[in-house]
């Protein structure tokens, strides 16, 4: 399991209001992921809108974000791609850390529930 990072909540709050525009009424860190360099956290906008922050400070791939949002913006519904920033770009940059947005979508991840003897 994840540890939290250490960003402050208040960053996060400000890197989403000024980058996508987006007012969190509640930040959660979740405890998942196998990346010892990276957060994940759960944000509810003051709308109602649920969504998944990644947070990191190790450097982005940017293949791992264009691959996914082109396929996305080709019809390729199964595919989960970064939201953009309001410039465009699909991730935002702190003084210390990379932060990716996502749609939230609830459900179990691709480790659970683990395999059977099946």
């Amino acid at each position: 399991m994840a540890e939290h990072l250490g960003i402050a909540v208040e960053t996060i709050r400000a890197s989403l209001r000024d980058q996508y525009s987006l007012v969190a009424s509640d930040i959660v860190f979740l405890p998942l992921g196998l990346d010892a360099d990276a957060g994940v956290y759960r944000v509810v906008s003051d709308a109602g809108a649920s969504y998944l922050l990644k947070v990191t400070s190790s450097p982005i791939y940017d293949a791992s974000c264009s691959v996914p949002r082109s396929l996305q913006v080709a019809g390729v519904t199964a595919v989960v791609a970064p939201l953009p920033t309001r410039v465009g770009a699909l991730w935002c940059q702190t003084a210390r850390w990379t932060l990716r947005l996502y749609p939230y979508i609830a459900g179990i991840h691709g480790w659970q529930p683990g395999l059977t003897d099946e």
